[in-house]
C-alpha cells in the first residue's frame, strides 16, 4: 500500500473511532482481473462475499454482528462483454433516477429526492424510499445509489426496518471512503 493511502486509512480510523466509539478494519476484497476493493469495515459489522463464476463482479453483503438488523449490498462493476458502465456524473445520475422511478411505484413518498454523494473519484448519487407495504421478512427502508471508485462503478443498496439513520449514515461514510487497489499495486 502506498504511504498516502496508509496515512489516509489511519486518519479515517481515528475519525471513525472518535465519532462512533467503534473500531474499523481496513479490508481488501479481490476483484477478478481488477485488483481489490479496499473498504474500512466497522468491527461491529459482518461481511459476506458472494462471488459468481466466470470472473463476474462479487457482491459484498454487510450487516451487524448484533443489534438492529440492516443490510448493505455493494457491487463493484467493470466492463463486461464489451459493455462499459457509465462513470460520468450525468450518466450515474440518470441510472439512479431510473432506479428511483422503479422504487416510487411501491414507495410511501410522493417524490423521491436524488442526493449527491461526493467521493474522491467524482460524484455519485443515491435516493431513499419507504416501502408502503413490505412483505413479512422484507425491509421497510431503502437507500440505493451508484458512485465511481477508481476504474469501477459501485452500486449499493442499504436496507433497514427501524428508519436506519445510524446505519445509513455509517454506510454512506464507508462508501465515501472506498478505494480500488489496482492489480499489481503494493
Amino acid at each position: 500500500m502506498s504511504k498516502t493511502f496508509v496515512t489516509a486509512a489511519v486518519a479515517l480510523l481515528l475519525t471513525w473511532s472518535i465519532a462512533n466509539a467503534g473500531e474499523l478494519s481496513i479490508r481488501q476484497f479481490p476483484l477478478p482481473g481488477h485488483g481489490a476493493l479496499v473498504v474500512a469495515v466497522p468491527d461491529a459489522w459482518d461481511v459476506q462475499v458472494g462471488q459468481p463464476p466466470d470472473g463476474l463482479p462479487p457482491t459484498l453483503k454487510f450487516g451487524p454482528k448484533s443489534g438492529q438488523a440492516f443490510a448493505m449490498l455493494v457491487t463493484p462493476i467493470w466492463p463486461i462483454s464489451g459493455k462499459t458502465p457509465t462513470r460520468d456524473a450525468a450518466g450515474l445520475r440518470k441510472e439512479v433516477e431510473s432506479a428511483a422511478r422503479t422504487a416510487q411505484t411501491q414507495a410511501v413518498e410522493k417524490m423521491i429526492e436524488i442526493r449527491t454523494l461526493k467521493v474522491d473519484g467524482g460524484t455519485g448519487y443515491y435516493f431513499s424510499a419507504t416501502d408502503r407495504a413490505p412483505n413479512p421478512g422484507e425491509y421497510k427502508y431503502l437507500t440505493q445509489g451508484m458512485l465511481p471508485v477508481g476504474e469501477l462503478v459501485v452500486t449499493f443498496t442499504i436496507l433497514s426496518n427501524d428508519g436506519g439513520e445510524a446505519a445509513v449514515s455509517a454506510a454512506l461514510t464507508l462508501l465515501r471512503d472506498l478505494a480500488q487497489k489496482k492489480a499489481g499495486a503494493n
